[in-house]
C-alpha cells in the first residue's frame, strides 16, 4: 500500500521536530526526529516497507526493528488525515 502526505497540511520544523498543522481545519500533530523523517519520505508515495527501508538506513538498524514504530505512525498520521492511502 503506497503511503504518502496529504497536501491540505502546513509543516514547521523546530529543532528536528516537525508540526503540522491542517489548513482546512484545527487540527496539530507534533512529530518527534523519527516521524518528521517518516513525513520527510511521505512527500512521495511510498510502502511501509520503503518506509521502514529507509527509517532503517537513516538509524542504521534493521528494518524489522522499526517496523512497529513507523506503522504506529504511519496509522496515526493516516487517522488524522494527515497522510492517504495511494491504491
Amino acid at each position: 500500500m503506497p503511503v504518502r502526505n496529504e497536501t491540505d497540511w502546513l509543516t514547521a520544523t523546530i529543532g528536528g521536530e516537525v508540526v503540522l498543522m491542517n489548513v482546512k481545519g484545527q487540527e496539530y500533530i507534533g512529530l518527534d526526529e523519527v516521524g518528521a523523517d517518516i513525513w520527510d519520505v511521505l512527500k512521495t508515495p511510498h510502502s511501509l516497507n520503503d518506509i521502514c527501508g529507509e527509517v532503517a538506513r537513516l538509524y542504521r538498524i534493521a528494518p524489522d526493528t522499526c517496523r512497529s514504530d513507523v506503522n504506529r505512525v504511519v496509522d496515526m498520521l493516516m487517522q488524522q488525515g494527515a497522510a492517504i492511502d495511494e491504491r
